[in-house]
C-alpha cells in the first residue's frame, strides 16, 4: 500500500521522531512509505534519525504530484489543511498534542485547531495518550485509537555515559531556548540558583540569547547519541505548560534517571509523583526549587525514584508502539470513511487568512 505522512518540518521533536519510527516500521512491512514536509528544504536530513531505509523524504508539493495514496496520515493541525491538495483513499489524523493550547484560547489559530476535530465521522483519528483520547471523546464525540509511545529499550539501557560522573548531581534541560510553552528559559534561570548542580542543556537549535548557567551545551544531537547524554545525568527538569507525552522524560527513565516535571495534562500516563519522579504545579518556581532541593539532599529518595523510573520505562517498548500503529493502519485499509475533504475545504479560507496574517505581521 502507498502511505504518505504529512509533517510540518524536518526538525528535532518527539512528535516528528514518533512519526519517523512508525513510517520505518511500515516500510519494513513492505508498504511504500513517503514522509512529506510542509516546509520545503533543499535537502531533508536523515542523519538525525536512524533506521530510515525504504522511506522517501519529500516536500509536500512533490509528494502531492506523485498520484493517489491508499492512506495519508496528517499530524500537526496545519497539515489537515493540505489534504484537499493530495489524493487519498483514506485519511488518518494522528493527534499528538493539545495543540489548541499552544495559542491564546480566543485566537484564530486555536479556533482553527479545534475545527480540525469536526470531521470525526469522515476520517480516522488516533492519539498518543489516553488523556488526548478522553478529551477528543468528551469535547468532540470522537472515538480515537490510542497508539502508546515507545522507545528502543535496548538502545537506552546499554548506553554508556558521554561524560564522567563528578561530585555534583547533573541535570538535563532540553528544548528550544525561546519556546514559550516549553519554559526552557524559566527552567535554566531557576537552575542557575543552584551552585551544587551541573546543567546539561540540549537544544533542538540555537543557543540562549539570555544569561544562563550552563555547564555543557549540545544542539541538534542525532537521536542515537542522546542515550549517552541521558546516561550522564541524574535527572531531567521538564517544566512545559503543555506536552503531548514528554518523550524525553521517558527516555531519561530508560537510562536510569528520574525527573522533576510540571503537572501538564496527561503526565499521569507514566509519571507517578513520589514514585518515579517529582511533579510540581505549572510555572511554580518555589515548588520546583523545593523538589530539586529534595533530590540534592535526600539520596535515598533519589535512588528510589531512579529505580522505579527504570522499571516504568520497561513497559514502553518501541515494538509495542509500532505494532499497534501497523495494526491500526492495516485495519483502516479494510474500512470505509470518506468525504472529509469537502468539510476541510470549507475551513480553508479562514486558514489561508491566518497564514497571510502571519506572513505580514510575523505573529
Amino acid at each position: 500500500m502507498r502511505i504518505c505522512f504529512l509533517l510540518p518540518s524536518n526538525t528535532i521533536s518527539g512528535g516528528i521522531f514518533t512519526v519517523f519510527k512508525h513510517a520505518s516500521a511500515l516500510g519494513r512491512k513492505g508498504h511504500e512509505v513517503t514522509i512529506a514536509f510542509m516546509l520545503e528544504e533543499r535537502e531533508y536530513r536523515r542523519s538525525i534519525f536512524d533506521a530510515m531505509e525504504g522511506v522517501q523524504l519529500k516536500s509536500f508539493r512533490e509528494a502531492a504530484s506523485c498520484g493517489r495514496y491508499d492512506l495519508v496520515v496528517a499530524t500537526w493541525w496545519e497539515t489537515i489543511f493540505l489534504l484537499p491538495q493530495i489524493e487519498a483513499e483514506h485519511i488518518l489524523y494522528f493527534v499528538q498534542g493539545f495543540e489548541d493550547r499552544f495559542y491564546p484560547d480566543s485566537s484564530p489559530a486555536a479556533r482553527l485547531v479545534r475545527s480540525t476535530f469536526s470531521y470525526g465521522d469522515k476520517i480516522n483519528y488516533a492519539t498518543v495518550s489516553h488523556a488526548l483520547s478522553h478529551r477528543l471523546k468528551r469535547d468532540y464525540g470522537i472515538g480515537a485509537a490510542v497508539i502508546p509511545c515507545g522507545i528502543d529499550l535496548e538502545l537506552f539501557s546499554t548506553a554508556r555515559p558521554a561524560m564522567s560522573k563528578r561530585d555534583k548531581l547533573r541535570v538535563m534541560v532540553e528544548g528550544l531556548p525561546n519556546e514559550e510553552r516549553k519554559q526552557v528559559r524559566f527552567t535554566l534561570e531557576l537552575l542557575s540558583r543552584f551552585d551544587n548542580l551541573e546543567v546539561v542543556y540540549v537544544s533542538a537549535g540555537g543557543k540562549p540569547d539570555y544569561d544562563a548557567s550552563i555547564d555543557y551545551f549540545f544542539q541538534s544531537v542525532p537521536h542515537r547519541q542522546m542515550p549517552s547524554l541521558y546516561k550522564s545525568c541524574d535527572f531531567i527538569v521538564k517544566l512545559s505548560d503543555t506536552e503531548s507525552f514528554a518523550l524525553p522524560v521517558l527516555e531519561m527513565f530508560a537510562t536510569g534517571g528520574t525527573a522533576v516535571v510540571s503537572e501538564f495534562p496527561g503526565h499521569e500516563e507514566y509519571i507517578r509523583h513520589g514514585q518515579n519522579a517529582l511533579v510540581v504545579p505549572v510555572r511554580d518556581a518555589c515548588a520546583t526549587e523545593d523538589a530539586i532541593r529534595r533530590l540534592l539532599s535526600e539520596p535515598e529518595l533519589l535512588a528510589s525514584l531512579k529505580s522505579h523510573a527504570l522499571a516504568e520505562a520497561g513497559r514502553w517498548d518501541l515494538c509495542r508502539s509500532t505494532t499497534a500503529f501497523i495494526n491500526l493502519v492495516e485495519g483502516i485499509f479494510g474500512g470505509g470513511k470518506g468525504g472529509a475533504i469537502q468539510g476541510i475545504a470549507s475551513n480553508l479560507e479562514e486558514y489561508q487568512q491566518f497564514q497571510e496574517r502571519i506572513r505580514i505581521t510575523g505573529h
